[in-house]
Order: C-alpha cells, then sequence, then structure tokens
C-alpha cells in the first residue's frame, strides 16, 4: 500500500545518493574490498583507465556499501518515516509529552534494528519534541492536520565507527517555523576530522587537476614534518594516511 510505496521511495533515494558519495575508488578498494581484488568486478577495468572517476554509481551494482568507507555518515531530510499508530492515540500522547512511547511505533526506529535494511546501523540522539508532521497552515497555534497521524519525518541520523568520537550535542525541532506543514530539524555535532591525504579526485567539479594534486603533494609533505605543529621544534616522521574526509 502507500507505507510500501514510501519506504520503496526512501530506498531507491537512499541508493542513489550513495551512488554520488565522492569517495575515490582505491580508498574503497583498501577499505570495503580487503579479501578481493577490484579485479574479481565487471566494472575493474573502467575503473583503472579512468583516473577521475569520484562516483561509484557503476559499484554499487556490486552490493559494496559505499557509505563503510567513511568514518562517519550523517544522512538528514524529510525521509517520511511514519507513526504506526492512531491518530488520537498519538494526539493525547503529545498532550502528555510522552515521545518515546510515540517512538515505539516509529518506522525509523523499527528499521534501524532490522539486519540488511538501509537503515540498519544507524543512530539517531534523543527525540525531545513533537512529532514534526503533518501542520495545518489554516491555524496559527500548530494544530496537526485532522485525519493524518502526527509523525517524525523530518530526522537526522547517522553511523560511524568506534573510532570517530561523533556526538549528538543538541537535537530539536525548531517550532518558530510556520509557513510549512513540517517543523524542520536541527543538530549539532561535535565529531573529530582527519586529513585526507590521498591525490584522487573526489568530486565531479571542473578544475585543474595537476594543480590539485600539487597541493595535495605539498600538503601531505608539511603533514609528515609538522609544519604548523604549535609547541613541538622536533621533526615528526612520516606516518599512514589517515582516512578520507568528505562532507558532502
Amino acid at each position: 500500500g502507500e507505507n510500501h510505496e514510501h519506504r520503496s521511495g526512501r530506498q531507491l533515494n537512499f541508493q542513489n545518493t550513495l551512488g554520488k558519495l565522492s569517495i575515490p575508488h582505491e580508498f574503497v578498494q583498501k577499505n570495503l574490498l580487503p579479501s578481493q581484488s577490484l579485479g574479481n568486478f565487471p566494472i575493474a577495468e573502467s575503473l583503472k583507465q579512468a583516473d577521475s572517476i569520484a562516483s561509484l554509481d557503476s559499484a554499487l551494482s556490486t552490493d559494496v556499501d559505499a557509505a563503510q568507507a567513511c568514518d562517519c555518515v550523517l544522512w538528514a531530510g524529510d525521509m517520511n518515516f511514519r507513526v504506526d499508530m492512531p491518530n488520537q492515540d498519538v494526539l493525547a500522547l503529545c498532550k502528555e509529552n510522552n515521545y518515546a512511547e510515540i517512538l515505539r511505533k516509529d518506522e525509523f526506529r523499527m528499521l534501524q534494528q532490522k539486519a540488511g535494511d538501509r537503515y540498519f546501523g544507524f543512530k539517531e540522539a534523543e527525540i525531545t519534541f513533537p512529532p514534526t508532521y503533518k501542520f495545518d497552515l489554516r491555524y496559527h497555534d500548530d494544530t496537526y492536520a485532522k485525519n493524518r497521524t502526527p509523525s517524525y519525518t523530518d530526522r537526522i541520523i547517522y553511523r560511524d565507527k568506534p573510532t570517530s568520537q561523533i556526538q549528538c550535542t543538541q537535537y530539536q525541532s525548531v517550532q518558530t517555523v510556520k509557513h510549512s506543514d513540517h517543523k524542520p530539524v536541527v543538530a549539532h555535532f561535535n565529531l573529530k576530522l582527519k586529513p585526507g591525504l590521498h591525490k584522487g579526485n573526489l568530486a565531479y567539479g571542473k578544475f585543474n587537476h595537476e594543480v590539485y594534486k600539487r597541493g595535495c603533494e605539498q600538503r601531505e609533505r608539511h603533514h609528515s614534518l609538522g609544519v604548523g605543529i604549535v609547541n613541538d621544534a622536533r621533526r615528526r616522521t612520516a606516518h599512514s594516511k589517515s582516512s578520507v574526509c568528505v562532507l558532502q
């Protein structure tokens, strides 16, 4: 029915977005395929011949999850998640500020526990605000639309590795927004970023790749020599390259 169509649409949108992750294929080969070479995949030759390939559109057809190559993935937007509960029950719980009970029937909370689902392993900070959808714009007192179950459609979720050290310090909805039937959500994260010392092409943008490559080499040289390090007169020895940091 309608819920199945919404779910299928979200999965397709998620898959398409994963296909646009700008992650160098040599990084994916190193981090996602430890026990096998890209030569085992039908798109291996095209990856070897195209130095400027940044997208993993073709690689996704091999069921390789490009997001697994990232230390942290932040996923935000109108995800259209629904609450499997009668409209009046949700409204009653909202009056009691009992959002935890509403979230027990939240679609995302169920999918994130389902192995094999696209949202498996994603996390979310504690929700302490009312459902963000759907509001009736004919009223100015944040009245939910009749015959529509209030739901948390607008979300900011994330998936990280144990070493990524990400912490969500704020997660709330913006109740002052009155011109939409949604209430936007905002989050604040603290996370540790590491410089990417790769030389691959990260994006589709047109630029002088040779200048970019020389800049990467200079950055790597300065990084290994400790340039810019305060209170450390000693030269640092070169160390292994860090993970790629890509903000999409």
